[in-house]
């Protein structure tokens, strides 16, 4: 069960599946968004939404980071 936990084909599988499911995730809340503001939801909560959204700058932080690492 270690060496499963360990393997390099085993986490390299598990980080290409969090990359596809956090793409999916940035369309569909990007959807969720507009769907929201089509409905004219309350103004603080599309502002919190879009606070939240913003917060994938860090993504773009830690991307140029990392590439710079290695």
């Amino acid at each position: 069960m270690e060496i499963e936990l360990k393997d390099e084909r085993n986490i390299a599988i598990g980080q290409k599946a969090k990359a596809k499911a956090y793409d999916l995730m940035l369309f569909v809340y990007g959807a969720l968004l507009l769907a929201f503001v089509l409905m004219r939801v309350e103004l603080y909560i599309l502002l919190a939404l879009v606070a939240a959204y913003l917060l994938l700058a860090f993504m773009i932080y830690y991307i140029n980071k990392y590439q710079k690492e290695m």
